[in-house]
Formats: C-alpha cells, sequence, structure tokens
C-alpha cells in the first residue's frame, strides 16, 4: 500500500471520473431531445450537476503535479507524464476506429487518419492536459511565492472566468437595450484584445489545485462556498433551459468548465473532500480508495467505447424512465470501464502507459 497517497484526491479522483462517465451518456441524445420537454430537462439537471468533473480533474492534477516536496527534473517530466499521455492517446485513438468502421461504415483512409489524429471526442482532455504539462517548469518558477500565486488567480479569475462571459447576460435578457448588448459583447473580447496568455484557459484550474492543496479554508468559508456552488448548479439548470428554449436550440454556453457557475462547485467539491475525508481510513476502505482511483484513467479512456456499443444496441438513456436511467446507465459502464482497466493494468506494459 503506497503510505503516500492523499485519501482525499483519491475520493476526488473517484467522484470526478464517475460524473465525467454520467455527463458522456446523456450527451448522445442531449442535442437532439427538445428543450421544452421533461426527458430534456432531467439530463439537463444531471448535465448540470456533472459539470464540476473536468476542473476538478485539473485541479486534482494540479494538487499532486505542483507539489514542492515532490521535485521532478525536466527530462522525468518529458519520459514518464508527458510520454505516457502521447502513448495513450495513440493507443485508444487507434482503439476508437474500431466502431467508426463496423458502426460509422468508416471506410476512406484519409476518413481513418481523420479520426486517428483528433482522437474519440472524450479526448480533448488529453491535449489540454499535455499543455499544461509542457508549462510546469514555467509554473513553478512564481507558484511557490504565495503572492505570485494568488495574483496569478487573480488575473485568471478575470481574465478567464468573469470577462469572457459578460456576454452571457444578453444571452439571458435578450430584450435589454441594443446598445447594453453591444456593450456586453464589446466587454466579453477583453480578454482577446489584452491577450494576457500566461491567465487564459485551464491552467488555471491547475494552479487553483495546488493553491487549495496547501490552504486551510476556514469553515465559514467552506459553507459560503458550498451554498454557492448549490446557487451555481440550479443556476446551471434554469440559464440553460431559459437561453435554450428563447434561442429554440439547445446551448450549452452555461455548462463550459470556464463559467463561475462551474467554478464554483468545482472548488466546493475538493475544499468539503479535503475537510471530509480522513487522512486515514480501515485498510479495507483505504484498499478500495486507491485501487478505483489508480484505474481513473483508464476508466475515462475506455468508457466512451462501452457507451458505444451499448447505445449502439439500443441500450441508452430512453431505455427506461431518464430519472432512473442515466444514474444506473453511468453505474454500468463505470464498473465495465472499472473491469476492463483493472486487466489491463495486470499486463506490465499496458499498465506503465496505457492506463
Amino acid at each position: 500500500m503506497d503510505k503516500k497517497r492523499v485519501l482525499y484526491l483519491d475520493v476526488c479522483r473517484i467522484v470526478a471520473t464517475f460524473f465525467m462517465v454520467m455527463i458522456h451518456v446523456v450527451a448522445p441524445l442531449w442535442g437532439g431531445t427538445s428543450a421544452s420537454s421533461d426527458e430534456w430537462g432531467i439530463m439537463n439537471i444531471y448535465d448540470s450537476i456533472a459539470r464540476f468533473c473536468v476542473p476538478l480533474f485539473l485541479m486534482i492534477s494540479g494538487a499532486l503535479m505542483l507539489d514542492k516536496n515532490k521535485e521532478k527534473s525536466t527530462t522525468d517530466l518529458f519520459k514518464k507524464n508527458i510520454l505516457r499521455i502521447i502513448i495513450a492517446f495513440v493507443f485508444w485513438s487507434a482503439i476508437y476506429l474500431i466502431p467508426y468502421y463496423f458502426y460509422d461504415g468508416v471506410r476512406v483512409k484519409t476518413q481513418f487518419m481523420l479520426k486517428f489524429q483528433g482522437g474519440h471526442y472524450h479526448m480533448w482532455f488529453l491535449f489540454t492536459i499535455l499543455g499544461i504539462y509542457l508549462m510546469i517548469p514555467l509554473i513553478k518558477s512564481f507558484i511557490y511565492d504565495d503572492k505570485k500565486c494568488k495574483y496569478f488567480l487573480i488575473l485568471w479569475l478575470v481574465f478567464s472566468i468573469i470577462i469572457p462571459n459578460i456576454y452571457l447576460i444578453s444571452e439571458l435578457f435578450p430584450n435589454l437595450p441594443h446598445f447594453l448588448q453591444d456593450e456586453f459583447r464589446f466587454l466579453s473580447t477583453l480578454s482577446e484584445k489584452i491577450q494576457p496568455s500566461l491567465v487564459l484557459g485551464y491552467v488555471g484550474y491547475f494552479v487553483l489545485g495546488y493553491y487549495l492543496h496547501n490552504k486551510e479554508i476556514s469553515s465559514k468559508l467552506t459553507t459560503i462556498i458550498n451554498i454557492s456552488a448549490i446557487i451555481g448548479i440550479v443556476a446551471t439548470i434554469i440559464m440553460t433551459k431559459r437561453v435554450s428554449i428563447l434561442r429554440g436550440e439547445n446551448v450549452m454556453y452555461f455548462y463550459e468548465f470556464l463559467t463561475p457557475n462551474v467554478l464554483l462547485p468545482s472548488i466546493a467539491v475538493m475544499i468539503s473532500a479535503k475537510k471530509l475525508v480522513p487522512n486515514e481510513m480501515n485498510l479495507t476502505m483505504t484498499k478500495v480508495l486507491t485501487s478505483l482511483s489508480k484505474l481513473s484513467l483508464g476508466i475515462y479512456l475506455s468508457h466512451a467505447l462501452f457507451e458505444i456499443i451499448l447505445r449502439r444496441n439500443g441500450i441508452n438513456v430512453n431505455s427506461l424512465n431518464y430519472m432512473y436511467m442515466v444514474p444506473i446507465l453511468t453505474l454500468l459502464i463505470y464498473l465495465l470501464s472499472a473491469f476492463t482497466t483493472y486487466i489491463i493494468s495486470k499486463i506490465p506494459v499496458l499498465r506503465k502507459y496505457i492506463v
């Protein structure tokens, strides 16, 4: 048993993985279902709740990869972490060519190459984390200075979370005077015009994970954040439904990971887990949590394959009542992916690079 594991981060990883599967269980039918229907409303609730998963993955990575007690050279970073991402992408991207061939009838070599290069749709995260890993040596040059770390996070909050989403006010209230709508849209472009590139995008979650992991958050502030997170989830549900109905098409503006309403639940899950999950548990529970946590990458990479197979054979969220089928199907795919990953992990070479 690895005595150095941080149990609350293992719990966070398990939770994030489960809800990531849920998002992809809902996704195939979400876009083609009317926003005014009860079925879409149920999917919207589940999807809105689950949105914290990707930011949480990034924050977990930041907490671990930026740990100053685990100094890693740039050479080790490339040999171990970056190489593993590249090999995993190549392997799984090739695997996902199989359903393209059998289910989608893709036969042209150029189409195969395009599918292979881009990977299955859920594999975008590997590109993102690869880009962040490449910046780790630069991030470490300032991250351990508390004032600089806070300065970075403030800039990120302003230029990646607040400013780009000002335009959403005009989406929520389309009857506002035109000059106000134009003003909101202009303000939303300031990040692109100013271009503070270092603080744009998902790297902020990576740094935020390190910061939250190493800072003690008071119980009072935790309560405030948790309440704000609930408000954020409810806002996501309501605003997504409102704008989708207003526009006559299903929109994902409020599902985006770089929005205040998704940021708040992401922070809440991490700091709540940090406070609630004990540092030590009985041996059995510790083994279960660490084992499931170690399977998370493999579950992430393989789960979409099972979703495709089940959906193509008539098993999806509309097989039964949506309210029950979403969590049932999520759990089924999670377990199938976990079992597959466990089997793969018993093969030394594959365990090291693929899962």
